[in-house]
């Protein structure tokens, strides 16, 4: 009886050590893995003419945190800053946590703002039903399109600049990125999916961006600061 004891406890102590030493190794590949992304974030950053920050803490970031996810606060890192096609933009992943205990969830979103150089008034263009944000979410106001207004739900402080922008050309583009949400806030449009690699999605955030500044009819950009688009996809 006591050497089978014995044998239970070495098997515990060689299950512990190997569990401690397979933990180890995780952590180092994540580790490593964390800084080829780094260097590889680095190396495009510098071949297209952007800056590159890892850690985006001291940075003042053009959103609110409840704008791009359902948490009060998160953290902002792996952030992008540069032109494109004129527009001054900021990329970032932006990783926050919802519920607690057991059933603590850790996200990360890719946020994309784009500045349009005008304040512009509030409008949130979301993922209809329950969303990358969480919950149902009612939309008081519709376009007449049945097919964007079943893909997405459409929050503004007033009716008449969110029917100035969805135009036929605008819902085309959006419908085309049916898991981006929009927001057009402060001075910048904002878009925000799901996911954790700027890297690897930075050219379609950019592109998708700027297919809908460019879809935005002129009359609306005369109304924000008097002229047309500043550039052309």
């Amino acid at each position: 009886m006591r050497t089978q004891a014995v044998a239970i406890l070495i098997g515990v102590v060689v299950l512990a050590i190997a569990l401690t030493w397979m933990n180890r190794g995780l952590r180092r590949r994540a580790q490593a893995s964390d800084q080829d992304k780094h260097e590889q974030l680095l190396a495009l950053s510098a071949a297209r003419g952007w800056s590159y920050q890892r850690y985006g803490a001291s940075l003042a970031l053009p959103f609110a945190p409840q704008q791009v996810a359902p948490a009060a606060s998160g953290n902002a890192n792996s952030v992008i800053q540069g032109m494109e096609h004129s527009w001054p933009f900021l990329a970032c992943e932006y990783s926050y946590t919802i519920g607690s205990g057991e059933n603590l969830v850790h996200r990360s979103n890719l946020v994309l703002a784009m500045n349009l150089g005008a304040a512009v008034p509030r409008l949130a263009i979301k993922v209809a039903g329950a969303g990358p944000f969480g919950g149902t979410l009612g939309s008081p106001i519709t376009t007449g399109d049945p097919h964007f207004d079943e893909a997405f739900t459409i929050d503004a402080d007033g009716v008449d600049f969110a029917h100035a922008v969805l135009t036929p050309g605008v819902r085309a583009v959006m419908l085309a990125y049916p898991h981006v949400e929009w927001f057009f806030v402060g001075s910048s449009l904002v878009s925000s999916q799901r996911g954790s690699d700027v890297g690897a999605e930075i050219d379609a955030m950019l592109r998708s961006a700027v297919a809908v500044l460019n879809a935005i009819p002129t009359p609306v950009w005369e109304r924000l600061h008097g002229d047309g688009p500043r550039a052309q996809a």
